[in-house]
């Protein structure tokens, strides 16, 4: 299967986005790749860095509300005269219900900046993959404009007994590497878009 079809897919709010199309290298426009990429960049980055500030508000508001709970339960137990141990007051904070909801949005926040990061990532080794690309094309022009014949493309087969297609080959496990790292990236996005939210400790 290709890469741009992966069906990996994520929600920025409340839209759902084809990270794979994203990612997705046309070869036969690598200009208009690159003049793209900083663009897609910026904007997942900047989406990175809203998500962990969206997280680390609801973690306070979180670390908030258990304060909030811990002090009414140790009030409701001093009215009443009964001692509390501290795994009694954890546990009951812990099966507070309002705990429980923000324990879960802390959670997807927590979630979502994850995957964000990992998209990021997912970015950066895009460009790794378009800088070998480009250099692969210029190697395969000046190739072409010293003998005269074309020279193969990249995913084409390429004579290693002479050196200047030595280094073309070179380049090709170059761009190989990078577009397998990517498949990664994205292979991770889905891993974390299939686990089960996680309740804060």
């Amino acid at each position: 299967m290709r890469a741009k079809n992966l069906p990996i897919h994520i929600f920025v709010g409340t839209e759902q986005r084809n990270l794979a199309e994203e990612l997705y290298i046309d070869q036969s426009d690598l200009a208009l790749e690159l003049a793209s990429q900083p663009s897609w960049y910026a904007y997942y980055a900047h989406l990175m860095a809203q998500a962990n500030i969206d997280y680390d508000q609801v973690k306070g508001e979180c670390d908030n509300l258990q304060a909030e709970i811990s002090n009414m339960i140790r009030a409701e137990s001093a009215r009443d005269s009964k001692k509390i141990t501290e795994k009694h007051l954890e546990y009951s904070v812990a099966q507070n219900s309002r705990m429980q909801a923000k324990k879960r949005q802390v959670a997807e926040k927590r979630n979502q900046y994850e995957m964000l990061k990992v998209v990021v990532r997912a970015f950066e080794q895009r460009l790794q993959a378009l800088i070998s690309l480009c250099t692969l094309e210029r190697i395969q022009f000046r190739g072409e404009e010293n003998t005269g014949n074309p020279v193969p493309r990249y995913g084409g087969k390429i004579n290693k007994k002479k050196d200047r297609e030595g280094s073309t080959d070179s380049s090709s496990r170059a761009v190989e590497s990078s577009i397998s790292s990517r498949e990664e990236m994205m292979a991770e996005i889905q891993r974390l878009r299939d686990l089960p939210p996680e309740e804060e400790e």
